[in-house]
């Protein structure tokens, strides 16, 4: 692993937006942030109107997002109260995300039994049992002509 790999910093949202959508505005909201934090009242009151110290101000961000993780690979997606995840692909269902894998499985199964079944077909092309079946086809039709003809 390299030693020297530089970290870049992440770039956090304005924590007054954050702290207010999490705990809403007006009464009781320094004592939602204090239950949410584990500390004082008068620390988030702090926070909220001088300076939030950087690990709240992450955490609350990581809150506010769904517990999806703060990074670039996931910096547009979050997930709702109800439970779907939003993504700029589209949004999907937590079922969905469990059947991904299952999902992933069975494309794999599918795509190995086309792979034989060309094989296969392959085979029957351009193999003796296509020529055997070309012949015994043959073969049959000029014994029902010959029957036919003799009736």
């Amino acid at each position: 692993m390299e030693k020297n790999r530089k970290i870049r910093p992440e770039r956090l949202d304005d924590f007054k937006n954050l702290y207010y959508d999490a705990f809403g505005y007006g009464e009781g909201n320094h004592e939602r942030a204090a239950e949410f934090f584990g500390v004082p009242v008068s620390e988030c009151q702090k926070w909220h109107d001088e300076r939030p110290h950087p690990v709240a101000h992450r955490y609350l961000q990581v809150h506010c997002k769904g517990y999806l993780p703060y990074n670039t690979n996931w910096k547009d997606c979050y997930i709702r109260s109800d439970g779907m995840v939003i993504t700029p692909f589209g949004n999907c269902m937590p079922s969905d995300m469990a059947l991904l894998h299952r999902r992933k499985w069975s494309a794999e199964q599918t795509r190995q039994q086309l792979v034989k079944c060309r094989q296969q077909l392959q085979e029957l092309r351009s193999g003796t049992k296509l020529k055997m079946l070309i012949h015994t086809a043959d073969y049959l039709g000029r014994l029902v002509k010959e029957l036919a003809v003799e009736e």
